[in-house]
């Protein structure tokens, strides 16, 4: 769920904890790649949603079992 936009299917995941400057390939804040950060606001609607799902999968792998 975005900090800027909660309610907007397609506002950003970032939740304000960038974990990419200590080397992840994957953000454990908010579940996106370095790619996916930068290319963002390029992204149409859609194409966001479906980074936001993805991310929530990714997401669920870093919380322990």
């Amino acid at each position: 769920m975005s900090v800027l936009r909660p309610n907007k299917p397609d506002s950003t995941p970032c939740v304000g904890i960038c974990s990419h400057n200590v080397g992840g390939e994957v953000c454990k804040g908010c579940g996106r790649t370095v790619e996916e950060v930068c290319d963002w606001n390029r992204y149409t609607s859609e194409e966001k949603i479906e980074v936001k799902r993805v991310c929530q999968i990714r997401l669920l792998q870093f919380k322990p079992a």
